[in-house]
């Protein structure tokens, strides 16, 4: 089983990467245009592909989201460029899932961070993240990682 976002609109790969690799883009304009981007990055090359991504971010107009499967050893080098621009929304609450997520990770078998959500701060406020329940933990090597956001009322 893989990562997934739910959508009610059509997601569509990008040309920035070469087949075979995961990554959908989404915009949404129901209340704001913005656009959700959604990778799963490989193992390995980490910062060619935090390069694509922001590069693809930087294509993207208005307010963006981040997430996915980043399989990063270590997140806090790798992620870097990505954390100029955008906030960690495990980082930015401090709430009972926020801490579950730190200390419990969501790859099932240690305990460590692989899968991220981030936002713009611009536009988004952060209202609660955590992981799924004990019992929705089974089918995957990963544990499932929610945000929960709303747009703030302004445009850049």
């Amino acid at each position: 089983m893989d990562t997934a976002s739910l959508s009610t609109r059509p997601l569509k790969p990008c040309a920035h990467f070469p087949a075979g690799e995961h990554f959908l883009r989404t915009p949404v304009k129901k209340y704001h245009p913005y656009t959700v981007v959604h990778v799963h990055y490989s193992l390995g090359d980490y910062d060619k592909q935090v390069k694509e991504t922001m590069t693809i971010l930087g294509d993207s107009t208005g307010p963006a989201l981040l997430m996915g499967d980043l399989n990063l050893v270590d997140p806090e080098d790798g992620l870097a460029p990505i954390r100029t621009e955008f906030i960690d929304t495990c980082e930015a609450v401090d709430t009972r899932g926020s801490r579950e997520t730190k200390q419990r990770g969501t790859f099932r078998f240690r305990s460590k961070r692989i899968d991220y959500i981030f936002v713009d701060p611009d536009y988004f406020t952060v209202l609660d993240v955590g992981l799924t329940p004990e019992e929705h933990r089974e089918p995957s090597d990963h544990l499932a990682y929610f945000a929960c956001v709303t747009v703030k009322n302004r445009t850049k």
